[in-house]
């Protein structure tokens, strides 16, 4: 029972997020919110019902960059 109610608490948490929180953050929010518990417990549910958390890339690599022509295009076209 309690193990089904924390894992309804996860997916909650998770969807307020609008699916951008990983596990780290989540358990914070949890335990923040009186419901304690571990970073390996709340990745344990994650897995269980498919909840992957948005990964946003903050940089390019010199290969991708040089993949979408960046370094060679005008500037006012990188910016369209």
């Amino acid at each position: 029972m309690e193990y089904e109610e924390f894992g309804r608490k996860v997916k909650q948490v998770f969807e307020d997020s609008k699916r951008r929180y990983g596990a780290v953050k989540l358990c914070r929010v949890l335990n923040g919110a009186g419901t304690p518990c571990s970073i390996k417990r709340v990745q344990r549910h994650m897995a269980e019902q498919g909840l992957r958390s948005v990964v946003v890339r903050k940089y390019l690599t010199i290969f991708q960059a040089i993949t979408y022509n960046i370094l060679d295009a005008p500037m006012d076209a990188v910016l369209k």
